[in-house]
C-alpha cells in the first residue's frame, strides 16, 4: 500500500493495490488504482466515498424477513375493490404479498364470503371468522407467493365481497421478502368475541412464532349502535400498529393491522390487545416464516454463536448471520481453519465439514444428523465427539478424514 501525506501520494509507475476487508460480511475486497491517481483532495474524497460504498454495500442485503411495502389501506369503503398495487421486485424470488380484510355487517345472519386475486392469481387464505355467520365482525389474512406473483399477469388488486349488508370494508396490503416459498406460513389463529362486547381480548390458542418468523395480524372492533369507535388503547408486547387505524362511525368501527418485532427464538404469542371500552372483536394473526439459508462458519465458535457463521439465501450473496444453522436450512459448511463446538444440542443436516475444519460436540450434548434427500453429514477434516451423535440420515467420513472418540463410553 502507499501512504497518503500532504494531499498527494507518493509517485511509482506501479499499480496499487488497496486491500480490505467489508467488516459486516466478511468478504475480502482487492482494488487496484493507477500510482498518481490521487493527486488532489477532491480525489481522494472520492476514493473514501468508493471505500465507504464497499464496506458499507450498495444497497442492503438483508439476513431476515425484510418489508418491501409497508402495511398499506388501499381500501375503505362498503363495495368491492379493483386498484392496482405494484409488488416492489426486491429478491424477485422470495417474496410474499399479504392482504388483511375486515369486513363488518349490520346484522349477524350470514356470512361474508371473499374472492381476492392478484393479477388473475387467487390468494391463498388462512384462519380466520369471514365465513362465521353468528358475528358481525369478521377478520381474515391472504397471501400469495412468488410462484403466484410472477404468473401475475398485471398489478391489478381485486377483491369481491358478498353475504349480508356491508357496514364498512377494510382492505390492507403489504409485500414481505426472504420468505419460505414451500411452506410461507408457520401458524395462523383466530380470535372472535362472538356476540359479547369484550374489552381486553386475545388468541385463545396462542400464535406460533418461530425464531426469525414475521408475525402480522388485523384486527377489528365494533361498538353497536354508538358513532363513536372505540381505541385501541395498547397493542401486545412486541406488536406496533402497521399503519392508520380506519375507522366508521356507523355502529363505531375501528380496524387495524400490526406487525410484531422479530423473534430470535421459538416462542408462542397470544396478543393481548386492549381496547378503550366493551366492543365486538375479531382477530387474526399468522407467522410468516423465513426462507432456508446457507451457512458458512467465518471463525472459531460455538455452533449456536452468530458470529461463528455468515449466510445466505442464494449460495452466492454472504452476509453476517442473524441465526444459526438447524436442519430447516440449506448446506452447512464448517471451513478449514474453523473448529465449530456444539456447546447446546442442535439438529442438522447437509453439513460439510472440509479439509481442515472440525465439530467438537461437547460433554453432554447431542448433535441429531436429520434425514434429507441426500447426504446429511460428510466429514473431510475431523469430528471430535465427546457427548452424543445420533443420526437418522446419512454419515460419510472420506479419505484422509478424522473421528476423534474423545471418551470413555458412548457410541460411534
Amino acid at each position: 500500500s502507499k501512504s497518503i501525506i500532504n494531499n498527494s501520494v507518493s509517485k511509482n509507475p506501479t499499480d496499487v493495490l488497496f486491500t480490505f476487508r467489508n467488516v459486516v460480511s466478511g468478504i475480502l475486497y482487492y482494488i487496484p488504482f493507477s500510482s498518481g491517481y490521487f493527486h488532489t483532495f477532491q480525489s481522494k474524497k472520492c476514493f473514501i466515498i468508493c471505500l465507504l460504498l464497499l464496506v458499507m454495500g450498495v444497497g442492503s442485503v438483508s439476513g431476515q424477513i425484510t418489508t418491501l411495502n409497508t402495511w398499506t389501506s388501499v381500501y375503505h369503503n362498503t363495495a368491492n375493490l379493483s386498484a392496482a398495487y405494484t409488488v416492489p421486485t426486491g429478491s424477485n424470488v422470495r417474496r410474499l404479498l399479504v392482504v388483511a380484510i375486515a369486513s363488518s355487517q349490520t346484522a349477524t345472519g350470514n356470512a361474508r364470503t371473499v374472492t381476492i386475486t392478484y393479477g388473475g392469481q387467487t390468494l391463498t387464505s388462512v384462519a380466520g371468522d369471514m365465513g362465521t355467520s353468528t358475528v358481525r365482525q369478521h377478520t381474515q389474512l391472504y397471501y400469495l407467493n412468488e410462484a403466484g406473483l410472477d404468473a401475475a399477469s398485471n398489478s391489478t388488486l381485486v377483491v369481491n365481497f358478498s353475504g349480508g349488508t356491508v357496514r364498512i370494508n377494510d382492505v390492507y396490503a403489504a409485500v414481505f421478502d426472504n420468505v419460505n416459498q414451500t411452506t410461507p406460513i408457520t401458524d395462523s389463529q383466530n380470535y372472535s368475541s362472538g356476540t359479547t362486547s369484550v374489552r381486553t381480548f386475545a388468541f385463545v390458542t396462542p400464535l406460533t412464532v418461530n425464531a426469525n418468523d414475521q408475525a402480522v395480524e388485523i384486527i377489528s372492533s365494533l361498538y353497536s349502535g354508538s358513532t363513536t369507535p372505540r381505541t385501541i388503547n395498547s397493542y401486545a408486547t412486541n406488536w406496533s400498529s402497521g399503519t392508520t387505524e380506519q375507522t366508521w362511525t356507523t355502529d363505531g368501527v375501528r380496524n387495524a393491522v400490526a406487525k410484531r418485532s422479530i423473534s430470535t427464538t421459538n416462542t408462542t404469542d397470544a396478543s393481548s390487545t386492549t381496547l378503550s371500552g366493551t366492543a365486538l372483536a375479531s382477530m387474526t394473526g399468522m407467522s410468516i416464516k423465513e426462507a432456508p439459508k446457507y451457512f458458512q462458519s467465518i471463525a472459531n465458535g460455538n455452533w449456536n454463536t452468530t458470529t461463528t457463521w455468515q449466510q445466505s439465501y442464494d449460495n452466492s450473496t454472504w452476509v453476517a448471520a442473524t441465526s444459526t444453522p438447524t436442519s430447516a436450512d440449506n448446506t452447512v459448511i464448517i471451513e478449514s481453519g474453523n473448529t465449530v463446538t456444539v456447546t447446546t444440542s442442535v439438529t442438522v443436516d447437509k453439513v460439510m465439514v472440509n479439509a481442515g475444519g472440525q465439530i467438537t460436540v461437547n460433554t453432554g450434548q447431542t448433535l441429531t444428523i436429520a434425514n434429507a434427500a441426500s447426504t446429511d453429514m460428510t466429514v473431510n477434516g475431523t469430528l471430535v465427539n465427546s457427548g452424543t451423535i445420533t443420526t437418522t440420515g446419512t454419515f460419510a467420513f472420506q479419505s484422509g478424514s478424522t473421528y476423534n472418540h474423545a471418551q470413555n463410553s458412548g457410541t460411534i
